[in-house]
């Protein structure tokens, strides 16, 4: 079985170990990619380089009218 999970996390960072929950999520075997929607981008901590991470600021999103 070759099926891994990709994982969306909205945050405004108030959660103060999200950076060690983040480093456990990237290290797991079964999950392929991390979605951070930053929803506060004053507050953002610094953050591991790892490829399966993406950082989202939702103000710079396109939106359809």
């Amino acid at each position: 079985m070759n099926d891994k999970f990709t994982i969306v996390i909205p945050t405004m960072w108030r959660y103060e170990p999200f950076v060690k929950f983040l480093n456990d999520l990237l290290s797991h075997e079964l999950v392929a990619e991390i979605i951070i929607i930053n929803n506060d981008p004053s507050r953002t901590p610094v953050l591991p380089d790892n490829q399966k991470l993406r950082l989202v600021d939702p103000t710079k999103i396109g939106r359809a009218h």
